[in-house]
């Protein structure tokens, strides 16, 4: 029985006399799977009468061609799960570095010495870089009361939605409170976790969240130990996902150190305070609208020192945010 070479041709397979060389064997078939022939035709290549075939000859060669197809196609399949897993890997990796790079920049600013106002705005211009969202509220807060002293607001409403928030809400709802999470030495909290997936539990997802187009936020309460000194709320507009476990454990991570610097912010305002103190007392009368009955200079000062007054603030409009605060207490 004389042997046969298998080599590739425009109709298929030809087999001419010579020797069995396996390596073209394997070039061969690749190249006809390569090329797009379906098996079949390859098949009839092989078996057509014309080449002359024995019987044993057809059936080693198909069982070879069929054993060389599946090793070609298991290669391929793993050499592309490999090249994904390093894709992935590279990808990963340059997230860990770019967060790595917003964790070192919001760390350096808190210990700065900035005042609290640019120490919020600067890092949560940074941080949106590693946990995107579309707006935040940024609080500072008094640790010996629990009050609410500042807000930044981003696409969150207007000075309404604020009041409302600080006046009821913030001493109504009870899911995620600030305090609370203090007390607990929780960092951060999801929104959706807390409520089970149904956000509408929290009152200030029907209130205010909600009605504003968002959806998903996350919590974080700035502490330094068990004093807090501030809260930041980010939240997403609808359609976008929740925070993931890497973006919540980013925060965690970062959390505790624009406390300090809150906490340092204060301090230094407290010192200040004390050098300026002029020992006049501020009265501020307001009536059940929040509008102002009656004041004195030493309070209309006191108010601009807390923030920039309205032109209407006499009427109760532009007044800061600590007053709402206080007048929420006090209605409990």
């Amino acid at each position: 029985m004389a042997p046969f070479s298998l080599l590739p041709s425009s109709t298929g397979l030809q087999l001419r006399p010579g020797l069995v060389d396996l390596q073209a064997l394997t070039l061969s078939t690749s190249f006809c799977f390569k090329a797009g022939w379906p098996p079949r035709l390859i098949a009839n290549s092989l078996m057509h009468r014309r080449y002359g075939v024995p019987g044993g000859w057809r059936t080693s060669l198909l069982w070879g061609i069929s054993c060389v197809n599946r090793g070609i196609m298991r290669a391929r399949l793993w050499a592309g799960s490999r090249i994904a897993h390093i894709r992935g890997d590279r990808a990963m990796n340059t997230l860990d570095l770019a967060n790595d790079r917003v964790f070192s920049e919001v760390k350096r600013l808190c210990y700065t010495g900035l005042d609290a106002a640019t120490l919020r705005q600067r890092v949560l211009e940074r941080l949106r870089r590693a946990v995107p969202f579309e707006g935040y509220v940024a609080f500072t807060m008094d640790p010996s009361s629990g009050l609410i002293t500042d807000a930044i607001v981003e696409a969150m409403g207007d000075e309404r939605g604020l009041r409302l928030f600080l006046e009821h809400v913030c001493f109504e709802d009870d899911v995620l409170e600030f305090n609370w999470m203090a007390r607990n030495r929780l960092s951060v909290g999801l929104l959706s976790e807390a409520t089970g997936g149904k956000l509408d539990r929290a009152l200030r997802y029907r209130e205010l969240l909600g009605p504003a187009g968002f959806g998903y936020e996350s919590r974080s309460a700035l502490t330094t130990g068990a004093e807090l000194w501030g809260g930041l709320c980010l939240t997403r507009e609808k359609g976008r996902p929740d925070f993931t476990a890497r973006e919540v454990a980013f925060l965690r991570r970062v959390s505790p150190h624009i406390g300090a610097g809150l906490r340092a912010a204060s301090l230094q305002l407290e010192l200040q305070d004390d050098r300026d103190n002029d020992d006049a007392a501020g009265v501020l009368v307001l009536d059940h609208r929040g509008t102002v009955v009656q004041h004195n200079a030493a309070a209309e000062r006191q108010l601009r020192d807390l923030g920039d007054l309205g032109a209407q603030w006499r009427e109760g409009e532009g007044l800061p945010p600590p007053v709402w605060a206080v007048m929420g207490a006090l209605s409990l």
